[in-house]
């Protein structure tokens, strides 16, 4: 994927004028899930991962690429984003179950992660403001 290859150059030169340029012309016509994963480490670089807009951003990759079979990672770092927020934000945890329900009824590739995470938080729900469930799970 050419537009991936020039924005993750262009990351790795700090350049996030010209990145921010390239992926605002091609993000949204380009529905591809790697693409869109640049466009998350952009965000983190951009903004010194400031969670409010890496929320933000994971919602718009949800929300455009969610449905890909291969966007469980996807699912999984913003429900631990919105987990490590709803610390400070109470009123996040809606979010986060929201979040749960939404990646749970799509028919992604590894989806066992996510149910794996949600009964984890589910029998304990203390987890629901950790970033580890699934690994606390295994213990």
């Amino acid at each position: 994927m050419q537009w991936k290859a020039l924005v993750e150059s262009e990351l790795r030169a700090r350049d996030f004028v010209s990145a921010e340029a390239h992926l605002g012309a091609c993000l949204r016509q380009c529905p591809h899930l790697g693409l869109w994963g640049s466009y998350i480490s952009f965000v983190r670089l951009a903004t010194n991962d400031d969670a409010a807009k890496l929320i933000e951003a994971y919602e718009l990759l949800l929300d455009t690429v969610g449905l890909d079979v291969g966007a469980v990672p996807h699912w999984l770092d913003y429900i631990s984003l919105l987990k490590g927020k709803a610390r400070t934000e109470p009123k996040l945890i809606v979010r986060v179950r929201g979040a749960y329900q939404r990646a749970l009824v799509l028919p992604l590739n590894k989806l066992e992660l996510v149910w794996k995470a949600r009964r984890a938080a589910h029998r304990r729900p203390c987890l629901l403001y950790t970033s580890d469930a699934a690994d606390e799970e295994d213990s």
